[in-house]
């Protein structure tokens, strides 16, 4: 046939809630396209503030960022050659129409007890409700969903006497993707997750989760969030720390002989026991 097997639903940006696009399309793993542009949306204001000159002028333009490269443009990116440059000298290149870089995501960084940050330079400096153009970290499209990761892809496509295009190999994301083009056109290529084995991963495929998540052999069985077990490991913990701060309080707080105090404390004990259980029975990532 000359199209694709499956159309892809696009929707009224204006006219989709949060409940409707997490209820029709992300709990269904459906893809969509929000139509209408963006206008009255914090989008907006990115596409009029981030302008060549102002990214130019930007006050963190000595910061280092990732960059992909290509020797020439009959070669694609995706196909992990990097190199890290000033954010300001990445900028003066896009801007003259250079096609061998390619702003794309970020290593992600982490703070200072050693815990993912939600952006890497240059989104962690250009996104924020305190920046000048206002976006913020998690958009009210998004409800109470939490954003894994915020990046900015940037990229020159094609010169006046050559084709305008420019295009990244085929791979996939392990989280849900809310993508905003700002400038330009973008074409997406969309493959079902169980035609995996038909597409020459990279890696020997150990699993397809019901969601869609792909498990690769070199990286072991994760929870279909993703999750290696760590995140439920300090989740744990976490929990643990609560437990023994209620055993204090029931211990230093309550008079003995008041009613329940005793009732409270055993509470307390066993609700520290059940946590510090969860610590040590926790085996991983698996979601079976």
């Amino acid at each position: 046939s000359s199209g694709p097997p499956h159309a892809v639903a696009r929707a009224p940006a204006a006219e989709t809630s949060p409940r409707r696009l997490y209820e029709e399309y992300i709990s269904k793993r459906r893809p969509v396209v929000l139509t209408g542009g963006l206008a009255n949306t914090p989008w907006a204001r990115a596409g009029e503030t981030w302008t060549d000159a102002f990214l130019l002028a930007h006050p963190e333009g000595e910061t280092r960022v990732r960059v992909e490269t290509r020797a020439g443009t009959n070669e694609s990116f995706g196909v992990g050659t990097y190199e890290t440059m000033r954010f300001r000298d990445f900028v003066a290149r896009f801007a003259k129409g250079d096609e061998t870089v390619y702003l794309t995501a970020s290593p992600a960084s982490v703070d200072a007890h050693g815990r993912p940050e939600v952006a890497s330079a240059p989104a962690s400096f250009l996104v924020g409700e305190d920046r000048p153009a206002r976006v913020p970290f998690r958009p009210e499209l998004a409800g109470n969903l939490v954003p894994a990761n915020v990046n900015l892809w940037l990229g020159a496509a094609g010169s006046e006497d050559g084709p305008r295009t420019a295009s990244s190999g085929l791979h996939h994301d392990h989280h849900d993707n809310l993508y905003v083009l700002l400038r330009g056109e973008k074409r997406f290529e969309l493959y079902a997750p169980h035609a995996v084995e038909a597409m020459y991963p990279t890696g020997a495929v150990r699993r397809v989760h019901a969601n869609g998540r792909i498990d690769y052999e070199e990286t072991g069985d994760l929870a279909e969030d993703g999750d290696d077990g760590s995140l439920r490991r300090r989740v744990a913990s976490h929990a643990v720390r609560l437990a023994e701060a209620e055993v204090e309080r029931a211990q230093a707080e309550v008079d003995p002989e008041a009613p329940g105090a005793e009732d409270r404390l055993e509470r307390a004990e066993a609700a520290l026991d059940a946590a510090m259980d969860a610590t040590m029975g926790d085996g991983g990532g698996g979601d079976d």
